[in-house]
């Protein structure tokens, strides 16, 4: 059976709204659509936890939670009408990632204390291609998922939930990377005191670069980027000055620059082949306490970089997505401000016209930032 169903098929769970709201000042920015991640009618009550935009543009992905059931929704950008839909999976989903020809969807599942699972299905049919299991060393959480360049690999970044401790937090880091003909896989990184979290390959293939930190109870912050070299597993390179956990990763374009935004609400930019630091920033100072930078993005051209500000602190819970002008490296402008959750995912499309961002009330919202 088919992992999702054509549209045509169910209820339509897609509402598209343009109505007053959180927004932008910015003349310069305007809203395309609000996607609802819901299953049948009324309002979605959930969370967005990933976005992915197609290769070609026609398509973006979402994929999240509602009460503790996966979900999994397929625009087209073009009609902005719902193409595929899943909307109950057992786990909730974390990641996606589209194949560089775009023809196929991986999306990472992972809760806590289960074993987490990733899917390959068919862009086109909904059909499951592959599935993977992380079925060694206990329940895992997958945060991260990245194809090859060359489209035959697939990079799975997980962590455990542990109990084990004098005190509960994430541990047991693992980068797992999928033969995707055979459907093996090799351990190229782990980190059993560490969390690994967001990942993306360099542009040339070579290497990986990963969010990494310690982040459990008893035990001093920290967080890291890791380099891993993917023929041999090393790391190349550890990145260090984030007090926290790192959340996500992103290369430029040309492979030059390496960005990283962490639970600390920084964002830090590194100059690739040296390691060196070039650039450190707080994009927004909004709630001190608790506030998180959960994801970035470059654009295609590699000249701005999106950025998702938030925190989920019950008190002064919001979200922002900022946009951080690369060759100047100053701030560019704020695409969307005023929500009550924080946004947990951001991605350019590859035109680089407009920029998704995933939003933890389970709504998807879709900005013009380009011509």
């Amino acid at each position: 059976m088919p992992l999702f169903r054509s549209a045509a098929c169910v209820l339509l769970a897609l509402a598209v709204c343009r109505g007053d709201g959180p927004g932008s000042d910015d003349p310069r920015y305007s809203r395309r659509a609000t996607f609802k991640l819901t299953v049948g009618e009324g309002i979605a009550r959930g969370t967005v936890n990933a976005i992915a935009f197609a290769p070609d543009g026609q398509a973006l992905a979402a994929g999240g939670a509602r009460h503790k059931a996966g979900q999994v929704r397929l625009w087209n950008m073009r009609t902005e009408q719902e193409e595929l839909q899943q909307a109950d999976l057992p786990l909730p989903v974390q990641a996606l990632a589209f194949s560089p020809d775009g023809k196929l969807l991986a999306i990472g599942e992972g809760d806590y204390g289960k074993v987490g699972t990733v899917t390959v299905v068919s862009r086109d049919t909904g059909k499951v291609s592959s599935t993977f299991v992380d079925d060694q060393g206990g329940p895992a959480w997958t945060f991260g998922l990245a194809y090859s360049p060359d489209g035959k690999h697939l990079a799975q970044s997980s962590s455990h939930w542990t109990t084990d401790r004098p005190a509960q937090g994430w541990t047991h880091g693992e980068l797992r990377l999928w033969d995707l003909d055979s459907g093996k896989f090799e351990r190229l990184s782990s980190w059993d005191d560490g969390s690994y979290r967001g990942l993306a390959f360099s542009p040339d293939g070579s290497t990986i670069a990963i969010g990494a930190g310690i982040c459990y109870l008893g035990k001093k912050d920290a967080g890291e980027v890791r380099v891993i070299d993917v023929k041999s597993g090393r790391v190349l390179n550890s990145l260090r000055g984030h007090a926290q956990i790192v959340e996500s990763v992103a290369y430029s374009p040309d492979g030059k620059l390496l960005a990283s935004g962490g639970m600390d609400g920084f964002v830090r930019v590194w100059d690739t082949p040296t390691g060196r630091e070039l650039e450190s920033f707080e994009p927004t100072r909004k709630s001190r306490r608790a506030r998180r930078v959960m994801s970035l993005g470059f654009s295609p051209d590699g000249k701005a970089l999106a950025l998702a500000a938030g925190s989920w602190n019950r008190g002064n819970r919001f979200g922002e997505l900022h946009l951080w002008d690369v060759p100047s490296r100053t701030a560019q402008g704020v695409v969307l401000s005023g929500l009550r959750n924080p946004i947990t995912c951001v991605a350019f499309s590859p035109n680089g016209s407009f920029v998704a961002a995933g939003v933890a009330d389970g709504t998807v919202e879709v900005w013009k930032v380009g011509p």
